[in-house]
């Protein structure tokens, strides 16, 4: 039984160390990390318990000893469960983090905003390890208020199949879940740089075609002008056509533009992996995605026929004063 105090104990302090140094930290991917490093550890604290009391509960069978065995009991017949959801819940604040993080990085959430969340979810935390600490103290004060003391309780549960081994395999996912988001949140950052310099490279192609198309209007009508001002000069007119061609060079923008966009292409993820997407009913969902296919395909269908027919007009603007 000391052993077990001694545990509690020690998950306890560790948890109100946890919480001030992951939280304690300005920089919002090493936040990230901590919280990913920590849900571990705090998964090997919570087994480290349920193992002792599982031991301690095979290792006695008579219930004499009413005041020791009972918090046993409770922490492997009761205590699970809010081990089990404190491990969610830290991993559901990893998931908010990472989002967030994918958000700033896209353009789409300020630093404030991060800011704001990492406050509310220090708040929750608390709040659910405050809770935490208390329930199995609780928990006993309101089974030995019972009939006979909690003789009863005790002898039903001494009847039953022990869950903790059940819930010690169900929470053994959660830390891989938690490695899971900081490892598709790694690849996501990467690949949000890479979507906003795609942005960048398209608009910049589309800007310049605009560009050109009205250069080469004005330089249209200019020419119109000259025409019909020297009718009768025909040497000076195709003089100053001639002019004219040697200074318009012919737009090869999108052959310049598809070479950089593969480029950028070629840098986004190009593995299909399952992504969490949300998370429903306590359970994380995962959606199978290739970036960089579905970003391809994205641009083929939506996009490079746009800035394609942008290009054409321009191309045929050009030929038209050539």
């Amino acid at each position: 039984m000391e052993k077990i105090k001694t545990a509690t104990y020690s998950l306890s302090s560790k948890l109100q160390e946890i919480v001030q140094t992951a939280w304690g930290l300005d920089d919002f991917s090493a936040h990230l990390k901590q919280l990913v490093d920590h849900a571990d550890t705090l998964h090997q604290e919570i087994v480290s318990i349920g193992d002792l009391c599982h031991e301690e509960i095979l290792a006695e069978k008579t219930t004499d000893a009413l005041p020791d065995i009972l918090p046993t009991y409770i922490l492997n017949f009761l205590w699970p469960e809010q081990a089990k959801s404190l491990l969610l819940l830290w991993r559901d604040i990893i998931f908010q983090t990472h989002k967030a993080l994918v958000f700033e990085a896209e353009g789409k959430a300020s630093p404030a905003d991060l800011l704001n969340l990492k406050n509310q979810t220090k708040a929750t935390i608390l709040s659910a390890v405050e809770e935490f600490d208390q329930f199995a103290d609780h928990a006993y004060q309101d089974i030995t208020a019972g009939k006979n003391g909690g003789r009863n309780q005790l002898e039903k549960w001494q009847l039953q199949h022990n869950p903790w081994p059940t819930y010690k395999t169900q929470i053994a996912q959660i830390p891989q879940q938690c490695q899971d988001i900081l490892q598709r949140h790694e690849i996501l950052v990467n690949d949000s740089v890479q979507f906003q310099k795609i942005a960048s490279l398209i608009q910049k192609f589309d800007d310049i075609c605009r560009e050109e198309v009205e250069e080469f209007q004005k330089i249209s009508e200019e020419t119109t002008k000259f025409i019909e001002g020297h009718k009768d000069q025909v040497s000076k007119i195709s003089n100053h056509i001639g002019q004219l061609e040697k200074k318009i060079e012919s737009p090869d923008h999108f052959r310049k533009f598809t070479k950089k966009l593969e480029k950028r292409l070629a840098k986004l993820d190009n593995e299909l992996r399952p992504y969490p997407v949300e998370i429903q009913d306590g359970i994380i969902l995962f959606k199978e995605i290739n970036i960089q296919k579905s970003t391809r395909q994205w641009l083929d269908s939506e996009i490079l026929p746009i800035l394609f027919e942008h290009w054409e007009v321009t191309e045929s603007i050009f030929n038209a004063i050539k």
